[in-house]
């Protein structure tokens, strides 16, 4: 995409979100000599960071109940820069949209903002997982020195199409925000149960949570948090930070709690 007939472009792009009934998504990678080829394991570490900020976004807009619909799937191949086309999990409805417009939309202010004020402004409005993921894939591209371009199709009915080419420069500029920001990639998350381990040598704790599911364990920075815990009879009410993490060798994403404050419920 982004050749001379635009417009034909996307009128296939329509065509192609009507035909399968989802949105359609196409994402880009250029580098310095426009390539119709790219390194496996770039493009692997590129697409799952991808999909985590997509899939991340979604659930912090409609909740994780929601995060099935969030899923996009890869279709095709195509050079022209190497493009990977997708379609989303989620159904248009009768005006050719989707719920998955909106993230696309949170997306794209993050990948597409007009200075560095506006990206810091929607990096503390997305802050925690979502910009976690967002910085894995800013970083797949800063490594490899890849521009980006993504076009997807808002709305079959009204034929809108939205279209954005990012260079290497603003890939730069992007990742100098991230790194100036304060700790953006976590999240609050509050628990009140019973402890079953604690552990003031190594600062690592399990809690049952009493909301009925499956036991939770993390760390403390500050093992004198755990002094004094009593083990499995008293309840107490416990704010963590939530951090999330990608391994970029395996793909693997894991989820580490960090213990902030204790509270004995009497």
């Amino acid at each position: 995409f982004y050749e001379q007939d635009e417009d034909a472009d996307d009128d296939l792009l329509i065509s192609e979100s009507i035909q399968c009934g989802s949105p359609v998504l196409h994402l880009g990678f250029v580098d310095s000599r426009n390539s119709h080829d790219i390194d496996a394991v770039c493009l692997s570490q590129a697409i799952n960071s991808y999909q985590a900020m997509i899939t991340n976004c979604h659930k912090k807009l409609y909740g994780k109940e929601a995060s099935n619909e969030s899923q996009l799937r890869v279709t095709t191949f195509s050079a022209a820069s190497f493009n990977v086309h997708f379609k989303a999990n989620s159904a248009l409805d009768l005006f050719g949209t989707s719920v998955l417009d909106e993230t696309f939309k949170k997306i794209d202010e993050l990948l597409n903002s007009r200075d560095d004020e506006s990206l810091q402004e929607s990096i503390r409005s997305l802050k925690g997982h979502t910009i976690s993921s967002y910085k894995n894939f800013i970083s797949v591209l800063l490594q490899n020195r890849l521009s980006v371009k993504y076009k997807w199709v808002s709305s079959t009915l009204e034929r809108k199409v939205y279209s954005r080419y990012v260079n290497f420069d603003r890939v730069e500029r992007m990742w100098n925000v991230i790194q100036a920001s304060q700790v953006i990639s976590s999240e609050d998350r509050t628990f009140v149960g019973v402890f079953l381990a604690s552990s003031v040598e190594n600062g690592k704790w399990t809690l049952r949570p009493n909301d009925g599911n499956k036991n939770i364990s993390g760390e403390s920075q500050d093992k004198d948090l755990l002094s004094g815990i009593t083990i499995e009879s008293k309840p107490y009410k416990i704010k963590c930070k939530e951090v999330q993490e990608q391994n970029m060798a395996s793909l693997n994403i894991t989820h580490k709690l960090i213990l902030e404050a204790i509270q004995e419920i009497k």
